[in-house]
């Protein structure tokens, strides 16, 4: 295995980290998010001094929404190739599963979004940690036709017990 490629076995690191269509897009999407923190921040301060200019900031605000909605879609369209490719996509459904939950009625292409990416980035995990899905017991985890719609903070918490009980116990 040369270099590069025993690195990225190890770090679930691609080796072009450049080249990395989700990775990419996942930064494309962290960009969006900072532009909606800015966008929000700009409107609070304009109508704390009443200033005209809060409708324009707000068309910006909702611009940007739709371009990280969108970048998200498009992070669905394809399964992961590295296990970074496949963290963004697990990032992105917990994310997008947060907006859908929002909804009064969910929207079926949400439904296909949010399986597409937890199958595909669970599906890598489960690869990269060398565990085969009906010999280790998860197979009803990683199963794409039992995902949908399941909670998945529930799901993870399924899927990786010790990281869920961690997280519990620093709440107190």
């Amino acid at each position: 295995m040369p270099r590069a490629s025993a690195a990225a076995a190890v770090t679930g690191l691609p080796e072009n980290i450049e080249a990395d269509f989700h990775l990419n897009l996942g930064r494309a999407i962290a960009r969006a998010g900072a532009d909606i923190v800015r966008a929000e921040e700009e409107i609070a301060a304009i109508e704390a001094t009443n200033a005209p200019g809060a409708g324009v900031i707000k068309a910006s605000l909702d611009h940007a929404f739709d371009r990280e909605e969108a970048l998200i879609r498009a992070l669905a369209t394809s399964p992961a190739s590295s296990l970074a490719g496949a963290a963004v996509q697990l990032a992105a459904a917990v994310k997008f599963f947060a907006w859908a939950t929002m909804e009064e009625t969910p929207r079926p292409e949400d439904e296909r979004a949010i399986n597409r990416l937890m199958t595909s980035a669970l599906t890598v995990m489960v690869d990269a940690a060398g565990l085969d899905a009906a010999r280790d017991g998860i197979d009803h985890l990683v199963d794409p036709r039992s995902n949908q719609w399941r909670d998945v903070y529930q799901r993870l918490a399924e899927l990786f017990p010790a990281t869920a009980s961690e997280e519990t116990s620093h709440e107190g």
